[in-house]
């Protein structure tokens, strides 16, 4: 999947060709995937979030759409279990939307989300998912439910990217931040914050 201005394209994994293009409204800011393949989330730099799905074609067609937020859409997640995706904008909302059918958000964040735009999110253990921010926090946040995330401040700057690695059989989490340096975190079997067991600096880090 890549976004090229106000276009979304599908490209072949194995050789990189182009297997259909996806036009939008506006310049695309983010993209997901669900879990089958089958459908695609795309955000653009106004707020709105197109779905487009291939259940039953070979081809992805338009789903539904809708302005969720107000501002750039900066990230997008789907539920591993259920048919939803989460939404991040610059509004600092932070939304959990049903992708079949009409557009229909509910406010996830509740108060708690970040207090700057979300760069980053990503599945961790435990039916957790995690948040990086520009407001230099990391959030991890448990589903399902609406209970509090708890969060990660100390030690982290702005962030640019997430992801989940496994050092001596157990999962951490790596932080990727604007001053060239990925810092990796360890994580308890439920999935919450542990400590700082490996900084690397001069990491080559482009921000989204």
């Amino acid at each position: 999947l890549i976004l090229e201005k106000s276009h979304a394209h599908i490209v072949n994994r194995k050789n990189g060709k182009l297997l259909q293009s996806l036009e939008l409204p506006d310049n695309g800011a983010s993209l997901a995937a669900d879990p089958s393949g089958n459908w695609l989330a795309v955000g653009t730099s106004k707020g709105r979030v197109l779905v487009f799905e291939s259940e039953e074609q070979p081809e992805f067609n338009l789903s539904g759409s809708g302005q969720l937020h107000e501002g750039a859409v900066s990230a997008l997640l789907f539920e591993n279990e259920e048919l939803r995706f989460f939404s991040a904008g610059t509004d600092q909302k932070l939304l959990s939307t049903h992708a079949r059918g009409t557009l229909e958000p509910e406010d996830r964040g509740r108060g708690n989300s970040h207090s700057d735009r979300v760069t980053s999110m990503l599945w961790g253990p435990n039916n957790r998912f995690f948040t990086g921010g520009s407001d230099k926090t990391v959030k991890s946040w448990p589903w399902p439910g609406n209970a509090r995330p708890a969060t990660l401040k100390d030690g982290i700057i702005k962030v640019v990217d997430l992801a989940l690695v496994q050092l001596n059989r157990k999962p951490h989490l790596a932080i990727f931040c604007t001053d060239a340096s990925i810092r990796i975190f360890a994580l308890d079997e439920e999935g919450r914050f542990g400590d700082l067991v490996v900084r690397c600096n001069g990491a080559t880090v482009t921000m989204k």
